[in-house]
């Protein structure tokens, strides 16, 4: 029982890290960087939490990665743009 609660909270903070910056574009970058990313830490937090203790059972919390994953990988894969630091990205 504790395993599912652990997997429904993993996979809405995962839904919390892709939805946390706006969707669409422009491209809330405050919000990938104050939200986002933390965010995704604390789902990977989770994971560990659940691997060490639950150990095969676990891997079901993988699902909710490329959700958490993809504003992270997204800002590491293009960076930050010249007109964040200009304050004119919005």
């Amino acid at each position: 029982m504790k395993q599912r609660w652990l997997l429904v909270g993993s996979f809405l903070v995962a839904l919390a890290s892709l939805f946390a910056p706006r969707l669409g574009f422009p491209v809330d970058f405050d919000g990938i960087i104050y939200r986002s990313i933390p965010l995704f830490c604390f789902w990977v937090i989770l994971l560990a939490i659940s691997i060490i203790k639950f150990r095969r059972q676990s891997l079901w919390m993988l699902l909710g990665m490329p959700l958490a994953l993809f504003w992270p990988a997204y800002l590491f894969f293009n960076g930050l743009p010249l007109c964040y630091y200009q304050g004119g990205c919005r």
